[in-house]
């Protein structure tokens, strides 16, 4: 049932249901399940969607609401609110509006009209809503109710433990719900399935993105049978979804790639009418940008989505944004990482990016341990070889190194290197990004005596001297190459190479 609403002055008969709010405002719905409400002698409360205090997640949707009235400090209470929601507050003559952190479903309102919708049949005059205001129904002007601060005094371990405090119980609110989780062999979802991973039995595994290499329904089995879940695949272009009458809620997480929604050129920052309603000043841009970001990240896919289901993000949570904004600009923070390690580090058993379990892995690597016996290869270079093959990395036998976590340092195994001969490295990301690669041979004299080639695009070893970036779209392919046969260590240090992964 779909999720579109409408606050206007009157009914709309395209809309199934409505509820008069007071003598000037009428909200049009669909679904009637959505609907919450709460009142204290002239104060009221409604919700539209779903929402739970992620300090709080055993209450109903009404115990929440009764909370955020009783407790009244409304606008501080909504700052550790999850859900996917429009929530109406009156008091007295007043009446205002709020989103959730990141308004899954867009709200949009015009001024001049006194009408807010999510469906936008005209364009003309409509002004989408901060999610971080709230909206006044009295005089249709927006007001900041949320800033996401600096948490510069605070340690690295502090805003890790605040994160965990604030995503550790989020699973007890679904407990006695029904729940789909999307599932692709990405780390964004291991990610959400470690912090929902002690709720899952007999909840549902939705596959709809078949890939080529059949990952996604390989580890979506797999998936299934270690968490006792119900497997479905869906086929691009099909909305058979496994719904139960009354609410159906989807899990995703698309929040996570904090670098990627902050950096983004928002365009509708150049919409005059916006600039106009809000008043944004230039030394608020950049988060005025970020916060228009959070709407527009996979906003049409929700909106398809939200005809069949209310929808879940586990850092949906205004709190959980700032503490991981504030992690992000710090020690290469990832986000989806210290999630699976800290709430379900067993996830790690499972490699995405070679299609291989635990098991697998394993018999590959005593496989490769007899071939490196046999090659006699020393020990150093046994245990740089097989450190790689648990990385993203993968090297041909003849290359000995140094191994970090997203960097790697590559040269010949051995001082004697013959004409011709190809030493391979190879990455593997289901992410876009960029890549460092760095050479330390000076002489440009003798340089074309050794060919790298990337991607299929050739250099010289003297062309990396000073670093050069490439773009990664999936896969990088690294191949090095000796126009002469050499046996001495200066050449065959000659062609080292330092590889960094930068996402």
């Amino acid at each position: 049932m779909s999720y579109n609403f409408k606050i206007s002055d009157e009914k709309d008969n395209e809309y199934k249901y409505n509820y008069q709010i007071n003598k000037e405002t009428i909200l049009n719905y669909n679904n009637e399940d959505y609907l919450n409400t709460y009142s204290n002698n002239k104060r009221m409360i409604i919700c539209y969607g779903y929402c739970f205090n992620v300090k709080k997640p055993n209450l109903s949707i009404r115990g929440t609401l009764e909370y955020l009235l009783e407790n009244n400090q409304i606008e501080k209470d909504l700052t550790y609110l999850n859900g996917h929601f429009i929530i109406l507050y009156s008091e007295n003559e007043k009446l205002k509006l709020y989103t959730d952190a990141s308004s899954i479903t867009p709200v949009y309102f015009s001024k001049e009209n006194r009408v807010v919708c999510n469906k936008l049949e005209e364009k003309k005059g409509y002004v989408i809503l901060n999610p971080n205001y709230n909206l006044d129904l009295v005089t249709y002007n927006v007001s900041r109710f949320f800033t996401f601060k600096d948490y510069d005094e605070l340690s690295t371990t502090m805003l890790e433990n605040e994160l965990i405090t604030l995503l550790k119980n989020q699973y007890k609110y679904f407990e006695d719900k029904s729940l789909n989780v999307i599932f692709q062999a990405d780390n964004y979802h291991k990610a959400l399935f470690a912090i929902l991973s002690p709720t899952l039995v007999h909840k549902n595994i939705l596959v709809k993105k078949i890939d080529s290499k059949g990952f996604n329904t390989k580890f979506g089995e797999i998936f299934s049978k270690e968490f006792t879940m119900n497997y479905f695949e869906i086929q691009e272009g099909e909305d058979e979804y496994p719904l139960d009458n009354g609410i159906n809620f989807l899990s995703r997480n698309n929040l996570s790639n904090y670098n990627a929604i902050y950096s983004k050129k928002n365009n509708d920052l150049e919409n005059s009418l916006l600039e106009t309603v809000y008043a944004i000043k230039s030394e608020d841009e950049k988060k005025f940008n970020f916060e228009l970001n959070l709407i527009d990240n996979y906003r049409v896919s929700n909106n398809d989505y939200s005809h069949y289901f209310l929808i879940y993000e586990p850092l949906n949570v205004r709190e959980i944004l700032n503490v991981v904004m504030n992690l992000s600009k710090r020690d290469e923070f990832k986000s989806n990482l210290f999630i699976i390690n800290t709430f379900k580090p067993s996830l790690n058993f499972y490699n995405f990016t070679n299609g291989n379990t635990l098991r697998e892995v394993n018999l590959d690597l005593k496989q490769e341990n007899l071939e490196l016996k046999g090659n006699s290869i020393s020990s150093n270079n046994q245990k740089f070889l097989v450190n790689v093959k648990l990385s993203n990395f993968s090297v041909s036998q003849n290359l000995d190194g140094k191994l970090k976590k997203d960097e790697i340092v590559i040269y010949p195994a051995k001082q004697k290197v013959k004409k011709g001969i190809l030493y391979k490295l190879e990455y593997k990301s289901d992410q876009e990004g960029l890549v460092y690669i760095e050479g330390f041979y000076k002489n440009e004299n003798n340089a074309k005596r050794i060919i790298v080639t990337v991607n299929g695009e050739n250099f010289n070893i003297f062309d990396f001297y000073g670093g050069r970036y490439f773009y990664l779209d999936g896969k990088l392919n690294v191949e090095i190459k000796y126009t002469q046969d050499y046996d001495s260590l200066s050449w065959q240090k000659a062609s080292t190479l330092k590889v960094k992964v930068i996402k």
